[in-house]
C-alpha cells in the first residue's frame, strides 16, 4: 500500500470512529472542530 493509500485510510478509520462515538448535533460538531483548527494552528507547541 502506497504511503498517500495508507494516509487516506488511517484518516478514514479515524473520521469514522469520531462518527460513530459523537452524540452532540451537527452544530456542536463544527464547534468542536473550529475549536481543534484553532488550537493546532494557533495554539500546539512545537
Amino acid at each position: 500500500m502506497g504511503q498517500i493509500e495508507k494516509w487516506f485510510h488511517t484518516l478514514k478509520m479515524r473520521v469514522d470512529r469520531f462518527h460513530n462515538s459523537w452524540v452532540g448535533s451537527r452544530a456542536s460538531v463544527r464547534e468542536w472542530l473550529e475549536q481543534f483548527v484553532y488550537y493546532y494552528n494557533q495554539q500546539k507547541s512545537y
